[in-house]
Parts: structure tokens; sequence; C-alpha cells
């Protein structure tokens, strides 16, 4: 809760989901499709590291 411009304001909280949870939907039975073959195999645009 906050006060702005002389009123209190409730926002609900947002979930925050782990990495357990986010995993947990997944299907890694299925294959990976042609284009997301394509991504994974891409160069690095950046400095990013794997």
């Amino acid at each position: 809760m906050e006060i702005e411009n002389g009123a209190l304001v409730a926002r609900p909280a947002q979930k925050r989901y782990t990495l357990d949870e986010l995993l947990s939907q997944c299907d890694f039975t299925q294959p990976i499709s042609a284009e997301e073959r394509e991504w994974i195999d891409a160069p690095s645009a950046g400095i990013e590291e794997i």
C-alpha cells in the first residue's frame, strides 16, 4: 500500500514464480521444433554465455 496524492492506494501483489514452478509446466517429452533448434544453435548476439 502507498499514499499517492493524499490517497491510500492498494495494489494486488504480483505472484513471483520459482524456476521449479515454471519448469513443472513444461513437457520435455515433446520434440524440439525446427524454429527452436535454429534459435538454440544460433551464434551469440552479444556477450552472453551458456
